[in-house]
């Protein structure tokens, strides 16, 4: 009997949905289907939603894959444990959620389904998929096994394909969105396409029409432009919460959450209400609003007079050397700063607390700075690092309630620390900072970091980011009555 599969490239939104449910299954009767694996990754635009998994299987998918974007998605979690349908790819490192590999009884035959995604050209710190592929194959293998690998680079594709030839019935690519016209059986039996396309708009960008693009996207020069990456290096694929982001200075859930806030108003709060005047018009973007990638900089006093607000219920007050300078004998007021000084409720109380309780993750197990930072005794602390790219110089901005410290290492021409920091990278300007504190507090009364009445705490899932039910790893938020998360859908 010859069996007939049928493999369709990346469905993009709405409208590959609605003509993958008006055409697949007549297709499948024409050509007498017996299996079909669809590519759903980008049935939400960026990720899949799980009503949208159940209308591609009712169109006719026996397999969904999925891919780069297999987590766009939060919702989609649950279904990727308990759903052995939908598949993501298989090196993913071990902490993701879901599977990327299933056998498939298809009447008197098996069907193997494997998905992968590449690593050359996607800035994806997934497990090497060769030797991932070579794992799966191990032992005894159903009749026919498919692989969809979704990768960038053609060449990693092909040399996928020639690796697997004779170990598997078919591969093909995805995630281009472009058609290839290569299709070919290889040496040794194996069926292969460089990328299958997608399943969108022909009159569109990569499945997005012109009419369905927002305005800002459309207007914007820089939208292609490279995604950062973080200091570590490219991510795992697993979900970060942003509690997490800012203890391990993540730069790319800094700038997704700069795109939320927006680049002009960014802009605006740091030149306008934190009197940040170095600032110029060129900065009115996301990698110096986000990372620091300033045309001119700005001085460790303005930094560090940005960061108290985290420490004082959301108030600004402008940095002074001096407030009032009086005669020791007679008490005459001979120099008056308290004019110049101006104090500002910069963002709302609330806000500052949560972002304290960020910040403090700094000093936490798992920060940057870690606990070996933190100032002696029971006073609270916060912290930010920063490093720059090239090694240049390292920045460290401190909080307790009592003083805000900035302090920075580097020379006055810019060089390469490499050398010089001998694998301690920030280490010494944090320690030198956390033996000031112990110096200065150690006789004052310990205080706390001021609250407001409007956060309210929670555990949520540190899988997730959603409010706990019977979650394994939890931890505590800090969130607004208007700004709560649902309920976890992993562990309902």
């Amino acid at each position: 009997m010859i069996y007939h599969i049928l493999a369709v490239g990346d469905v993009v939104g709405e409208p590959g949905l609605t003509h993958l449910e008006r055409s697949l299954r007549p297709l499948k009767k024409l050509k007498g289907i017996h299996f079909t694996v669809v590519n759903g990754e980008n049935a939400a635009g960026v990720g899949i939603l799980p009503d949208q998994v159940d209308r591609l299987y009712q169109a006719g998918a026996d397999v969904v894959t999925l891919g780069n974007h297999t987590f766009g998605k939060g919702q989609i979690l649950r279904r990727l444990e308990e759903d052995p349908y939908l598949l993501r790819p298989a090196n993913y490192t071990g902490r993701a959620p879901g599977r990327g590999y299933g056998v498939y009884d298809c009447g008197h035959i098996q069907i193997a389904v494997m998905s992968l995604i590449g690593r050359c050209g996607l800035d994806f710190n997934a497990d090497n998929p060769f030797t991932t592929a070579n794992r799966l194959l191990a032992g005894e293998r159903p009749r026919f096994t498919l692989v969809d690998f979704h990768a960038e680079a053609t060449s990693e594709k092909l040399a996928m394909a020639y690796y697997l030839d004779g170990r598997v019935s078919a591969l093909w690519g995805t995630h281009t969105h472009v058609p290839t016209a290569d299709g070919q059986i290889l040496p040794k039996g194996t069926g292969f396409i460089t990328d299958l396309g997608m399943t969108g708009p022909v009159e569109s960008v990569l499945g997005i029409r012109e009419a369905d693009c927002p305005p800002e996207v459309l207007a914007n020069p820089d939208i292609w432009q490279d995604w950062p990456t973080n200091y570590e290096g490219p991510g795992d694929g697993a979900l970060v919460t942003v509690n997490t982001a800012i203890a391990r200075s993540k730069n790319t859930i800094a700038v997704r959450v700069g795109q939320r806030v927006g680049k002009d108003y960014m802009y605006s709060f740091a030149h306008d209400t934190l009197g940040m005047t170095h600032l110029t018009e060129a900065d009115a973007d996301y990698a110096p609003m986000v990372l620091g990638s300033l045309s001119e900089g700005i001085s460790l006093m303005e930094l560090t007079s940005a960061y108290q607000m985290f420490g004082n219920g959301g108030e600004y007050v402008t940095p002074h050397l001096y407030t009032i300078v009086e005669n020791a004998v007679t008490g005459e007021v001979i120099l008056d700063n308290t004019v110049n000084v101006v104090h500002t409720q910069a963002i709302k109380p609330s806000t500052a607390m949560i972002m304290n309780r960020l910040l403090q993750g700094v000093l936490g197990p798992n920060g940057t700075a870690g606990t070996s930072i933190r100032p002696a005794g029971e006073m609270e602390a916060a912290a930010k690092t920063g490093t720059t790219t090239d090694n240049h110089d390292f920045t460290f901005v401190g909080l307790t309630p009592y003083y805000v410290t900035g302090v920075w290492w580097g020379y006055d021409q810019p060089y390469d620390f490499t050398d010089v920091k001998r694998g301690q990278n920030a280490k010494p300007i944090q320690k030198a900072w956390k033996q000031l504190m112990d110096t200065i507090q150690a006789d004052l009364e310990v205080k706390a970091f001021p609250v407001s009445e409007d956060v309210q705490t929670a555990r949520y899932c540190v899988d997730t980011g959603e409010l706990a039910v019977n979650c394994p790893n939890t931890a505590v938020g800090y969130y607004t009555a208007d700004n709560m998360p649902g309920y976890c859908t992993l562990h309902p």
